[in-house]
């Protein structure tokens, strides 16, 4: 092998310089600290033991070698040999204390320029009893080194307690540094198309967000040899193949991401064949590729291939890996990879002392290099896989869960056959059957079955003079509601509506449209609301697929409709003609169709949800309890909702069923948000359901007044994204209120809902949307329709007894979306394939994540907007925000709206997008931010995202580079050009955007200091990345006015 002495190497390797620049960043961590530990029982020779590890230290100048800093750049310097061993000297009381002190030593950072990269720790637990610790920095140990690490530490000590020279063979020349051999070109070619576009990040059941990502805990599982062994015989791949590809399909099955990154360490040319400890091995970023749904051997075979040609393509460093792929460097969750896999077949580490029994010890990583790494070790017919993850990240249960599923997934891969890889089990029918049961069913509520009028017609036995709706100072009890609705259902019955004749209503906000709706039902039809907010066309289009024989609307309305081949009959004054009290009978059945509305379709066209009354019967059923509603004390209910929006249902119906009260506002209270907490007040409303954006404008309206809700005391939202707004949270400050957040699709009705804790601060953030309310199920699946583990995202599925029929005249569809449902008992069960996205969290609250079919992604990040809305509204400016992703030159890039009440200032865009990028990673701050006086809402109360307007360019809202001003920026600007290879810098403009990476980054913090004779950590520039934040930075650390170096 060719090469020359250790000591002729000054300059460090490229894997090397990026461990040492990954120090300079953070110079207190010990995420690259190696950690290692045996149980020697028996008598030790402590003496022996610490000339050993003094011979070794000796043998391999790698483990006393310091890098220092040359000019930006690493130099290695080699100390005169040492032992490295310290005894404690106080005896450990168990070997769990023992441990613990192992694992304090481990944490201890190394000062790479300091030294010495080399540790050993012994610590005495009891009569022949000892704990070995060792901790090396990775700049100086690879995978190979472990095994001549343990090699000869045992024949020295051998050697040293039988009074005889060690016999190990020589270590000979030191492999010459590879970073430059071979043809490099071809190497950045071939990662330049690798990397393309290359995927950022996994969808992962993380934690809530928290400022530790380094704090980091191991847990551990064994899995039998042969299972790995008959997987490998069949593949015909090495085990660690077949490892790396089971762990690929996990995070597959886990995340729904079918393009993965895994980094994975491989050794140089002759690392496995050399004498000498030190770090010879390089990093390679796989890009695995699941798309397909492939059989497990040819995912082998992809793995496989993968890997041979980034190995092939290794000329070049890492770090060159990294410039290529030009990800952002700011945080770890922005690198190339996040998760790490590393096998070791070669059950190697095994130290023997003589009269010692050794016994190898799992320690945890000090810190968390990677949120999640997988470490798998051949311990002799065994396996045992190690996974180290960040504590702030994971919990425990997850990782639990993942090597539970690992050794499930593996199983199955061994039972037989080639299996694709959607159908390798992932649970078993315990487990699933546990989530089934924990997570998707909702409580079994026993009800009477019955219709809307069962209901409406017993409480107007109940209460026949209770006011049952109010408009202003008209009102109707309860008694002349039902008689003027019999009326109405009188002559529709004559006209031939019966059950599932729908009957179309074009009618404003007031009294008539409510005896409308109570008379249709009563005659056994179902109703089609059209709302007036909408274009002629879509309008014509519902009135021609709902085939309604009658449509009821007044005299003033009558002009503006598109013509029609249903009978137009006038209800002008309806409310007040003289009732008739006798119900008719119609022979209604809980199963007829209650009502149709009608939402937008995938072809651009409406679609009618067909209801039946048996499922909002149930919903009713189900609000009585949970609300604890009473006939005693009955709600006053606004009907906020538009009639073609489901919840009306709920507002009319849900109020009525314990003889509560209606109150109707125009249709110009209810879109002058700001002042509907006046119509509240002067009704003295007491219950609301309302959309979450428009709550958080009534929410301002009452901080804008100065008050609180003197008999509002429940809030009702759903319909979006749930907005805890400092408004909102003031709202629920009110003495006895309680908020609720419900979720359902229009085809489903309510499914799932969330109770707010009464204090604000304890409320989760992004709020969830609960559990599965009475006779509904909610199944999270996957994309094969599988159950999928908590915290794994799946796709919604609903079942029970809240569904609609399917979609009217469109059986096709109805098929598509309404499918079997195998987890329900019985035949002929349904559930309703949502498309929308949801995990369920530790504590069996679904988490609603948005639509499967509009995820984000940001220069391959994938975003989630409502993390960037939270960061735009944590400022106390901003009382609501909606992020959307425009295209700007085929270019995907966030825009902000906020809505900022009173006078902002003239930069106040700006200030925003700077709040923003302190709370959330730079691609998710939105390139624009637009500062409205309110947002546009549709007439279901919900944000109208198509009525935002188009944000400026980027390249518009700037004039051109703001140019330096002091003598300060001008030389950073200078300094910063001549790295960068541009002609100038603006002071405004981003180090990394314009092409800054890692080692550009130490070469500017060299020239920096020198120049300004300061000593600024390199930290800094990530934290200050343009030339104005980074000049007040030098000079903050300085106290200097003026550089005082030259240029």
């Amino acid at each position: 092998m060719a090469g020359e002495p250790y000591e002729s190497f000054s300059q460090a390797s490229s894997f090397q310089r990026g461990l040492w620049f990954l120090a300079q960043i953070d110079p207190g961590g010990a995420a690259y600290n190696l950690a290692f530990a045996w149980r020697l029982s028996g008598e030790v020779d402590v003496s022996a033991l610490r000339a050993a590890f003094g011979r070794l230290s000796e043998r391999h100048p790698a483990l006393r070698t310091r890098f220092a800093d040359s000019a930006g750049m690493p130099t290695r310097v080699v100390d005169e040999p040492s032992s490295p061993l310290s005894v404690v000297p106080d005896e450990a009381g168990s070997e769990a204390e023992a441990l613990r002190l192992v694992e304090t030593a481990a944490r201890v950072p190394i000062d790479l320029a300091a030294g010495p990269v080399f540790r050993a720790t012994l610590v005495r637990y009891g009569p022949g009893a000892y704990l070995q610790g060792v901790v090396v920095h990775q700049i100086a140990f690879d995978q190979w080194s472990v095994r001549l690490l343990a090699r000869d530490l045992s024949e020295f000590y051998a050697a040293e307690t039988a009074g005889r020279a060690a016999s190990l063979p020589p270590v000979g020349a030191h492999p010459a540094p590879r970073d430059q051999a071979g043809d490099s070109e071809a190497a950045l070619r071939y990662w330049e198309r690798r990397l393309d576009g290359f995927p950022v990040g996994l969808e992962l059941p993380r934690l809530p967000k928290s400022g530790d990502v380094t704090s980091s805990a191991t847990l551990s599982f064994d899995i039998a040899g042969e299972t790995v062994d008959a997987v490998a015989g069949r593949t015909g791949c090495p085990a660690s193949t077949v490892l790396l590809a089971t762990w690929a399909l996990l995070l597959h099955r886990y995340s729904r991401q079918s393009d993965l990154m895994i980094g994975t360490p491989v050794l140089a040319d002759h690392g496995d064949t050399r004498e000498n400890i030190d770090c010879l091995q390089h990093i390679l970023a796989l890009r695995l590729d699941l798309t397909g749904d492939p059989a497990f051997g040819e995912l082998t075979a992809r793995v496989r291939d993968t890997l041979r040609d980034a190995v092939v393509h290794r000329e070049i460093g890492f770090d060159d890996v990294v410039r290529v792929a030009s990800p952002s460097r700011r945080g770890r969750g922005d690198s190339l990879f996040e998760v790490w896999f590393e096998a070791t077949e070669a059950d190697a580490a095994d130290v023997t002392l003589p009269g010692v029994e050794v016994t190898w010890l799992d320690v945890p990583a000090p810190e968390a290099r990677y949120p999640l790494a997988l470490r798998a070790r051949r311990l002799g017919d065994g396996w045992r896989l190690s996974f180290d993850y960040a504590t702030g990240e994971f919990a425990a249960d997850t990782i639990a869960a993942l090597g539970r599923h690992f050794s499930r997934l593996l199983t199955g891969i061994a039972a037989g056959g080639d299996p694709r890889s959607s159908r390798i089990p992932l649970l078993d029918h315990d487990e699933r059957d546990a989530l089934l049961a924990s997570r998707s069913q909702g409580a079994v509520l026993a009800t009477t079955p019955g219709t809307l009028v069962s209901v409406f017609e017993e409480q107007v036995a109940r209460t026949p003079d209770r006011t049952a709706v109010r408009l202003d100072s008209a009102e109707l009890s309860y008694e002349a509601l039902n008689g003027k609705a019999n009326l109405l259902a009188v002559r529709l019955r004559a006209a031939g509506v019966g059950p599932d004749t729908r009957v179309a209503l074009y009618l404003e906000r007031g009294l008539e449209l409510v005896v409308a709706v109570l008379g249709v039902l009563k005659a056994g039809g179902a109703y089609v609301a059209i709302d007036q907010r909408n274009p002629a066309d879509r309008i014509g289009a519902v009135l021609a697929e709902a085939a309604a024989p009658v449509l009821l609307t007044t005299e003033g309305l009558r002009a503006k409709l598109p013509e029609t081949a249903a009978e137009i009959w006038p209800l002008d004054g309806v409310h007040r003609e003289p009732g008739v009290p006798e119900n008719p009978s119609t022979g209604l059945t809980p199963e007829n169709l209650a009502y149709v509305t009608y939402t937008s379709g995938s072809t651009g066209g409406p679609k009618g949800i067909a209801m039946p009354h048996r499922a909002v019967v149930n919903l009713l059923g189900w609000q009585a309890a949970h609300y604890e509603m009473s006939q005693d004390d009955p709600p006053r209910t606004l009907q906020f909702a538009s009639l073609a929006f489901d919840v009306s249902v709920q507002d009319m119906f849900s109020t009525w069923m314990v003889g509560g009260e209606l109150v109707l506002i125009t249709e110009d209270e209810r879109f002058e948000l700001a002042g509907l907490h006046k119509v509240l007040e002067a009704r003295q409303v007491r219950r609301l359901f309302i959309p979450a954006p428009a709550l958080q404008q009534v929410a301002a309206g009452y901080r804008a007044a100065g008050v609180l809700p003197t008999a509002l005391r429940t809030v009702i939202s759903g319909s979006e994204q749930f907005m805890a707004t400092p408004d909102v949270r003031r709202l629920a400050g009110t003495p006895g209120m309680a908020l609720h957040n419900e979720y359902g699709p229009s085809e489903t009705h309510v499914v799932t809902c969330y109770d707010l804790p009464t204090a604000t601060g304890d409320w989760p953030a992004p709020v969830p949307v609960g559990r599965p309310i009475a006779n509904a199920s909610v199944y999270l699946l996957d994309e094969r329709g599988e159950v999928v583990p908590d915290g794994v995202i799946g796709e919604i599925h609903i079942g029970g007894e809240g569904l609609a029929r399917g979609y009217l005249g469109r059986p096709a569809v109805t098929a598509e979306r309404f499918l079997p449902d195998p987890f329900a008992a019985g035949t002929g069960r349904r559930m309703y394939r949502t498309g929308d996205l949801g995990r369920w969290l530790p504590g069996g609250d679904l988490e609603f994540l948005g639509r499967a079919d509009f995820q984000v992604k940001i220069r391959g990040f994938r975003v989630e907007l409502a993390e960037v809305e939270a960061a735009l509204e944590s400022d106390p400016r901003v009382s609501e925000a909606i992020v959307l992703v425009r295209e700007v030159a085929g270019d995907p890039r966030l825009v902000g709206y906020v809505c900022c009440p009173g006078p902002g200032a003239e930069d106040l865009a700006q200030q925003l997008r700077a709040h923003a990028a302190s709370k959330v990673p730079d691609y998710m701050v939105p390139s624009s931010v637009v500062v409205l006086d309110r947002l546009p809402l549709t007439a279901n109360g919900k944000i109208d995202r198509r009525a935002l307007p188009d944000p400026r360019r980027p390249d518009e809202e700037r004039a051109g580079r703001l140019a330096p001003e002091t003598p300060t920026q001008r030389l950073l600007a200078e300094i910063w050009a001549t790295a960068l290879g541009v002609p100038e810098v603006g002071c405004d403009e981003d180090f990394f955007d314009l092409g800054g990476h890692s080692l550009l980054a130490t070469k500017v913090l060299a020239r920096v200091r020198a120049s300004f004779a300061v000593d600024i950590p390199l930290r800094a520039l990530f934290e200050f990345p343009t030339v104005t934040e980074f000049a007040l930075a030098v000079q903050d650390a300085a106290a200097v006015e003026e550089p005082t170096g030259t240029r």
